[in-house]
């Protein structure tokens, strides 16, 4: 009967909540730069798919005290602004977030149920004072035969002007010992709160298939550091792991890695097991295809009967199969009787057989610890008497 109760009160809380509904706020945030006395009205919209639905609007976060809304409630979806009125000065710098809120007036007789309620950001940045920038830089993997492309971004988030140059060298290990190519970007100067985007290419379409290190340097008067690697792939499945040790007289999960080492997808992926022993073949299974992203990792899985197969080492020849070529390895497997298993009354029989004899050492020492120690307090009485 509890059970049943309990089950009818999971249900109702779940509709309960079911009907609670969703609602919306657009635009989903907003960012802007700090200035003195700043004064401005950004629009809102609240959305909910109950035209009776109570939304009550809130602000939260830093900054909230300089926010108005120009309404608390809404009934459906409607639109309300939020007014925004800085002081001269904020004294700490970076960015500062506000929080416009949005919630479900909870109705009256609605028991248990759940608020929906949705949050959007609006963020302030406040320069910090003197030269200060932040950098991103990105390149992309190719295939052998393409050129990479990058992407370098400079914000100036200082009060201050700032001029930049950038660097972008191409190793071929990380160390840096061989320099295979370099190139130099003149940003130039960029103002206060204002930003540079560059994208471009490095040529690497005659570079050999492998990994490559790419260090940029952006000099601002402050250097900013950035290490990527720079893969260029090239059409093949590499078997780069596999399962190697089998339990005799069961079916055996095999697992093989495999890594596509192509900058692109390679579809219908498997692979064919073969395990045999001076050229007899034991078993051979195939796995099921999968389709592996660019540089992507992943098990392909099949079973290798050793059922009537004894403890021995083995050779499997591992075929991958994919856009008409294959990648194959021979490998040794090893094959396990299975391990005995304790008697349990055994093990304790031991552990009880070791606990006496630890119990008997330890009453013995205490015997003789005893003995020693009378017979020296003996002595000692003795010799007080005699005086």
């Amino acid at each position: 009967m509890r059970k049943r109760l309990l089950f009818f009160l999971v249900v109702i809380l779940a509709i309960q909540m079911v009907n609670a509904g969703s609602i919306g706020i657009t635009p989903t945030g907003s960012q802007m730069f700090f200035e003195p006395n700043l004064e401005k009205t950004l629009t809102f919209r609240a959305m909910t798919p109950d035209p009776d639905q109570k939304i009550s609007m809130f602000v939260k976060g830093d900054l909230s005290q300089y926010v108005t809304l120009d309404k608390n409630i809404s009934v459906g979806s409607g639109d309300f602004e939020v007014k925004i009125k800085l002081p001269e000065k904020i004294d700490i710098p970076g960015n500062h977030r506000i929080l416009i809120g949005a919630i479900e007036s909870k109705a009256e007789g609605s028991g248990i149920g759940g608020l929906a309620s949705i949050q959007v950001p609006i963020d302030i940045f406040v320069p910090y004072p003197g030269q200060y920038a932040e950098a991103e830089f990105k390149i992309e993997n190719v295939n052998k035969g393409d050129n990479a492309k990058y992407f370098i971004r400079l914000n100036n988030l200082g009060t201050e002007e700032i001029t930049a140059i950038a660097t972008i060298d191409l190793y071929s290990d990380a160390l840096k010992n061989k320099k295979l190519d370099s190139k130099f970007i003149n940003i130039g100067r960029i103002e206060s709160k204002k930003d540079f985007n560059e994208s471009g290419i490095l040529n690497v379409s005659s570079f050999n298939p492998g990994t490559y290190f790419v260090f940029t340097t952006v000099d601002y008067g402050k250097k900013i550091d950035f290490e990527n690697e720079l893969r260029i792939g090239y059409l093949f499945a590499n078997i780069t792991d596999y399962s190697y040790i089998f339990e005799s007289k069961k079916i055996n999960k095999f697992n093989i890695e495999v890594e596509n080492l192509w900058n692109s997808k390679i579809d219908n992926v498997y692979s064919e097991v073969t395990v045999s022993d001076k050229g007899n073949i034991l078993d051979s299974f195939r796995t099921p295809s999968y389709g592996l992203g660019p540089w992507e990792k992943r098990n392909l899985s099949g079973f290798f009967d050793a059922t009537n197969v004894s403890e021995g080492k083995y050779i499997a020849n591992l075929k991958i199969f994919y856009e008409n070529q294959t990648s194959y390895k021979l490998v040794t497997v090893y094959v396990k009787d299975p391990v005995k298993e304790t008697n349990p009354w055994l093990l304790w029989g031991i552990i009880a057989g070791v606990s006496i004899i630890i119990i008997f050492v330890i009453f013995v020492a205490t015997i003789i610890y005893l003995e020693i120690k009378i017979k020296k307090v003996t002595k000692n009485a003795k010799k007080y008497f005699k005086k």
